[in-house]
């Protein structure tokens, strides 16, 4: 009997999650390439340990996807929408504090409640991605258990890096302590399917925290902004993805870094950096192109960038948030009414708005990558495509979305030759070639006739008609 991990280890599709590895036991072990990926390794293990590890891998065969976790859940009665999945309620909301805001990636709410939860005593940690002292590979972000406010404040903002939860788990399973895990949506799918299986590890998580995703990065993602702002991969020290600028527009923020021995980051506006726009795929992690799941549909609840009109000139920033969970929902409702954080009242719609370049190009233009791989052969991992009603772009957005996959393949292997020849021109050439590229294809596929379904309108109309009650 085949597994399909190896499938997905095969076709690079691994997020380097470490679930397979927690699963599996001995012989399992993940690596970290030299373009900063976490790859996991089953040479190792025997057909029984290698099915185990297959049952909970996100982009396998083997696994439930994110519906079958959702309904595994105390909230599967709540209402569903295509766009979130269930939801209990939708908020835009921030906290009130303007001293802890600014050191916030948006609205401070997602630190608010993690902070919450310690202090009611309601968790003894929290399990999330921070900082950490550079190691000898460079690895600047990794997963990290926090057991005091003051530890859970060290980790505040946004980590664009690959990480893996294996070492902060096995530190925490069996110790009868209980935790908040904080992940994006393959993370918190991959660690449901484990304590769906581990009673002991889902006694131990009563809380996921979802996070707002619109694609992975490999750890080097750091070290190629830093480079442009004058600080080389081997002197690195630190980076700040999201410095607030004052009075800017909020999607406007600012990259830092600081070398080693320096005391102050080296600050520059994103816009004047290769690889900031998110739409040039630089760095992203394959399988991020067949992940289907924006807002962690398997959290308990989730939190983004409220990226709408009504909040652009607000430079602090302001969350979405998609709550599923009474016991969460009512400790944001106490902080409101205590008038610790501001909470209004959102939709699904004001939810898919927020994101709606991710939408267009985790939804119609995944169905655009499988309709292509599928024609040529390739081997897809699963997706919800059918139950999603989706349809394939033609025309110059295919063009498009295909360029895409090519540009973060690029970003990838051309860095890898800076580093190795310690010529930044080696990355910032190529891939500034590849920018004026895309965006040739982008202004011809606004212009086609052939687009299908490119507005946020469309997919709102869309996701209105697919929204059902449970």
């Amino acid at each position: 009997m085949a597994s399909s991990i190896l499938d997905v280890i095969e076709h690079d599709v691994c997020v380097g999650c470490g679930a397979c590895v927690l699963a599996a036991g001995d012989g399992a072990r993940l690596r970290l390439t030299e373009d900063g990926r976490y790859v996991a390794d089953l040479s190792a293990v025997d057909l029984a340990q290698e099915l185990t590890a297959s049952s909970v891998c996100p982009f396998s065969y083997d696994r439930q996807d994110v519906d079958a976790l959702a309904s595994l859940q105390e909230w599967r009665a709540l209402p569903k929408d295509t766009a979130v999945g269930h939801r209990l309620a939708v908020y835009t909301g921030r906290i009130r504090s303007r001293t802890q805001i600014v050191d916030s990636s948006s609205g401070g709410l997602t630190t608010w409640l993690l902070r919450s939860l310690l202090e009611k005593g309601l968790v003894d940690g929290v399990i999330h991605v921070g900082p950490q002292e550079r190691d000898a590979e460079g690895v600047l972000f990794s997963y990290r258990v926090s057991t005091t406010v003051q530890e859970l404040e060290v980790c505040r903002k946004s980590h664009y890096s690959a990480t893996n939860y294996v070492d902060a788990v096995r530190a925490i399973r069996g110790n009868g302590k209980r935790y908040a895990f904080v992940g994006v949506s393959c993370f918190v799918s991959s660690l449901r399917q484990l304590t769906a299986q581990d009673s002991v590890l889902r006694a131990q998580l009563p809380f996921f925290v979802g996070l707002v995703c619109g694609h992975l990065k490999t750890q080097r993602y750091a070290a190629s902004l830093a480079w442009q702002v004058g600080v080389s991969p081997a002197d690195l020290d630190q980076v700040d993805f999201r410095v607030k600028v004052a009075g800017a527009p909020v999607s406007s923020y600012a990259f830092g870094a600081r070398g080693r021995g320096e005391d102050r980051l080296r600050v520059i506006k994103n816009r004047e950096l290769v690889g900031t726009n998110w739409g040039h795929t630089a760095f992203q992690l394959k399988a991020c192109d067949f992940c289907d799941d924006i807002f962690a549909e398997a959290a308990d609840i989730t939190f983004g960038d409220a990226w709408l009109p009504q909040f652009s000139s607000d430079w602090e920033g302001t969350n979405m948030v998609v709550s599923r969970d009474n016991v969460l929902d009512s400790i944001l409702r106490e902080g409101r009414d205590r008038g610790e954080i501001v909470l209004d009242h959102s939709s699904p719609d004001q939810a898919l708005a927020s994101q709606g370049g991710n939408f267009r190009h985790r939804r119609s233009g995944l169905a655009t990558r499988v309709t292509m791989d599928r024609a040529r052969g390739r081997w897809v991992p699963p997706t919800r495509a059918s139950t999603l009603d989706l349809f394939a772009y033609e025309g110059a957005r295919r063009q498009l979305v295909a360029f895409r996959r090519t540009m973060a393949t690029a970003s990838r292997a051309c860095f890898t030759v800076a580093t190795r020849t310690e010529r930044l021109g080696a990355y910032l050439l190529p891939m500034r070639a590849l920018i004026v590229a895309y965006r040739t294809l982008d202004r011809l596929s606004r212009r086609s006739s052939h687009v299908r379904d490119s507005t946020a309108q469309n997919m709102r109309v869309r996701v209105r008609q697919g929204s059902r009650e449970r």
